[in-house]
């Protein structure tokens, strides 16, 4: 037995993405500006706080990836919930590697790195 979705809830979660893409880009596009003019000369270097932001976000990936694998495994996931959560283990794996190493070239690359095969 099948059960149709009706158009109407369709639409919510597409309309849903659009606002956060919407506001993302807002929120993105203020920084730049800030980045530029009021906030120019800001410096905030903790590396501490670095590292927990992205072991988090390391982590977040991870467990997003084992929830693609586990939808996978039952049938339920979409077609591309493995490439997904492949892009998911390399850029956390990536990111957590990044959260490890000292502020240099190795830092950013693996940053840089991560963001290119989550992406």
């Amino acid at each position: 037995m099948t059960i149709k979705k009706s158009s109407s809830l369709q639409r919510v979660p597409s309309a849903v993405l659009w606002l956060i893409m919407a506001v993302s880009v807002a929120v993105q596009f203020s920084f730049l500006i800030m980045g530029q003019t009021s906030l120019s000369s800001f410096r905030w270097e903790n590396s501490p706080v670095h590292a927990s932001v992205e072991t988090a976000g390391a982590v977040i990936a991870l467990l997003v990836a084992w929830l693609l694998v586990s939808l996978e495994r039952r049938g339920e996931g979409p077609d591309f919930a493995l490439r997904i959560s492949a892009a998911l283990i390399g850029m956390g794996l990536l990111d957590g590697l990044h959260a490890l190493v000292h502020v240099g070239n190795l830092f950013v690359w693996l940053h840089s790195i991560a963001t290119f095969i989550g992406g």
